[in-house]
């Protein structure tokens, strides 16, 4: 009741600042998008459903668990692809609206791990991730959509490095096989093309 009641408040606190915010405005200015008029019976049951995790949140709560990881990645499209082993462990969190990524494995010969934070936006309708790794100080955002049966997730975002500080387009696939097997491909701008970096073949413990 106490989660409920606050998940109730915030958005309340929010539109009674909002329409105190208005007192001191002149009747002719904009009210900065608020609806002079607000039917706060509505509003609330809209967050309430926007709060509400949905069919997209509950397959991606159903990777959680331990996964084994066989990846190959490249530094570039005529570079020779390297081989390796690595673990993967998925977490629903927040109520099953998002699910936590604790990635480790090796990379160039040197330890690596990530995180990810992965979930769908019913507001915006798309999926939403946030990487970071020990090979970085920044973070990753990307976003996209699922094809039409919800197999593939296909996410863009923007590559951060020392080459290109400004980022670059990149582009992450997740290909759901079965609730045992997923597939995970990453492509990056290359001499502005997309190349594919890396490709990854996990299977549930």
């Amino acid at each position: 009741m106490l989660l409920k009641s606050l998940i109730l408040a915030v958005p309340l606190a929010l539109a009674l600042v909002a329409f105190q915010g208005q007192d001191s405005r002149p009747a002719s200015q904009p009210a900065g998008g608020v609806p002079q008029e607000l039917d706060m019976q509505k509003y609330m049951a809209e967050m309430m459903k926007l709060a509400t995790p949905g069919k997209e949140h509950k397959a991606l709560s159903a990777m959680a668990g331990e996964w084994a990881v066989t990846t190959k990645y490249r530094m570039g499209p005529d570079a020779p692809w390297q081989e390796g082993k690595a673990t993967s462990t998925y977490t629903s969190m927040l109520g099953g609206r998002w699910v936590l990524q604790e990635y480790k494995g090796g990379f160039a010969g040197m330890p690596f791990e990530g995180i990810q934070i992965l979930g769908y936006d019913k507001l915006h309708k798309r999926y939403v991730s946030s990487w970071r790794d020990s090979f970085s100080t920044w973070a990753v955002h990307s976003r996209g959509s699922a094809s039409e049966d919800g197999k593939t997730i296909t996410l863009n975002g923007t590559m951060v490095d020392l080459l290109t500080p400004k980022g670059r387009p990149m582009k992450t696939v997740i290909k759901i096989v079965s609730d045992k097997e997923q597939h995970f491909e990453m492509y990056d701008t290359i001499a502005g093309k997309d190349v594919m970096v890396m490709s990854q073949i996990s299977k549930k413990k």
